[in-house]
């Protein structure tokens, strides 16, 4: 760092010559203020010095990030159904059926192109909640069952190249899925890679990337560079990273190494007539490895 030590002389020289044309209390009080000023200078000198080396540190890490993992950004694409039956205990008489098109941002997450999508956990539930029963007095109860099921699946490249993919796994207590290409693809794709970083602690910083929409050619950007981004380190349930977090985005630390994926945090114990607890937090990297791991291994259906 540079410090502008020829202005610091000159103040302080400044302040020397004061002293030599005041009386003897003036002297020693005009001396010291100037000594104290060069002080305050070199001090600040340091600190804004420093402070501008961090960010251009933390600004160039994210142009590397995004250089590195810009073709592994991809969104998944489907037609959702969800069908909801009505009934009592004499049976489900009647039903409800909805579909609409979606589009969830995710990441390819091994070579062969394995992706990860995040939504929210309550999409996922519903469908593994099962029969909700309703009662109706007289001992009749009433009946609802939700069903939910993705059709049509894609993965979208960042060129706009779909291609035909199947859902292989689904955690519904994180709202996570992992889809995989019907057919090997003919070349390996670029993957972000989930490992064991050094875990981070309070105030470090992040940085997030985001895939565009098709109307900006979907170029894939830095979504945020966070400074003192992490708030807390969760242990219990089990550990996440509070600060900063966005649901379905890849999230890395100041040295490029993936650090999580932002999900949406379900309170799983609500008291009754009290309104839902939800949380934006990082699920660390090596927990994302695990069920990584476990998708390879599945078998779609």
């Amino acid at each position: 760092m540079k410090f502008n030590f020829l202005r610091i002389v000159e103040l302080n020289r400044f302040s020397y010559n004061s002293f030599l044309d005041f009386g003897s209390e003036k002297k020693e009080h005009k001396f010291a203020n100037g000594f104290l000023l060069g002080l305050v200078l070199i001090a600040l000198t340091f600190f804004v010095s420093e402070a501008v080396a961090l960010d251009e540190e933390i600004k160039a890490q994210a142009r590397e990030v995004l250089k590195k993992n810009a073709d592994a950004i991809v969104s998944m694409k489907c037609v959702c159904t969800q069908i909801y039956s009505f009934g009592t205990d004499d049976g489900m008489g009647q039903s409800q059926k909805n579909e609409c098109n979606m589009e969830v941002p995710g990441m390819i997450v091994a070579s062969e192109g394995l992706s990860l999508f995040a939504v929210d956990p309550r999409m996922m539930l519903m469908d593994d909640e099962g029969d909700k029963e309703f009662n109706m007095g007289g001992g009749e109860k009433f009946h609802i069952k939700p069903k939910i099921s993705l059709s049509n699946v894609k993965l979208v490249l960042g060129n706009g190249n779909e291609i035909p993919a199947e859902l292989v796994l689904k955690d519904t207590e994180l709202g996570l899925g992992f889809v995989r290409p019907k057919e090997k693809p003919p070349q390996p794709l670029a993957y972000i890679s989930f490992g064991k970083p050094r875990e981070p602690e309070m105030f470090d910083d992040i940085i997030s990337l985001h895939r565009l929409s098709r109307a900006i050619d979907r170029t894939t950007c830095v979504a945020k560079i966070t400074e003192r981004a992490i708030q807390a380190v969760v242990k219990k349930p089990r550990t996440f990273f509070v600060g900063g977090a966005e649901l379905g985005k890849p999230f890395f630390n100041s040295k490029g190494e993936a650090l999580g994926v932002g999900i949406i945090l379900r309170n799983p114990v609500q008291e009754r007539g009290t309104s839902e607890e939800r949380a934006y937090v990082i699920l660390p990297s090596e927990e994302v490895q695990e069920l990584v791991k476990q998708a390879l291994a599945a078998k779609p259906g």
